[in-house]
């Protein structure tokens, strides 16, 4: 008699091991952006959002900028109300004003934008991630493919 016949083929089994049952790992989700918001953000942007996310940061951006200026009264010597946004120092902040880049190579604030307005051409960066944490800009417009 052939003496393979007697082994039983599997796994070793040792004296004080229990069987373990493997359970499936239930990853967590990451919060999802509400469409919809980001959808109202982008009306509002000519087409741009905000970036929640380091991951984000890439390709064509605009740095988007608040100026604030002292509120303005009105004749009767009520402030003025404003759509644009207003802190708690009584500051009035404008419509969109991103950073833009002059042919000297200096970086300014740009004209505020109306709302639905988009950035103008040299108002555009190209950001590349350097590393981990850090990010590159580059003024002018370069198509990425």
């Amino acid at each position: 008699m052939d003496s393979y016949s007697f082994v039983r083929p599997g796994k070793l089994k040792l004296k004080g091991e229990k069987k373990k049952k493997h359970h499936k790992r239930h990853h967590e989700s990451k919060p999802k952006v509400e469409k919809t918001e980001r959808i109202l953000e982008a009306d509002a942007h000519g087409g741009w959002w905000s970036v929640k996310e380091f991951d984000e940061v890439k390709d064509s951006i605009a740095i988007q900028v608040y100026v604030a200026t002292d509120k303005p009264l009105t004749a009767d010597g009520f402030e003025a109300a404003t759509h644009s946004g207003q802190d708690a120092n009584n500051k009035e902040f404008t419509g969109a004003c991103y950073l833009s880049a002059t042919d000297e190579g200096l970086v300014v604030i740009g004209p505020p934008r109306k709302y639905g307005e988009p950035p103008a051409p040299e108002e555009i960066f190209t950001a590349m991630q350097v590393s981990d944490t850090k990010v590159a800009f580059k003024s002018g417009l370069v198509s990425v493919r």
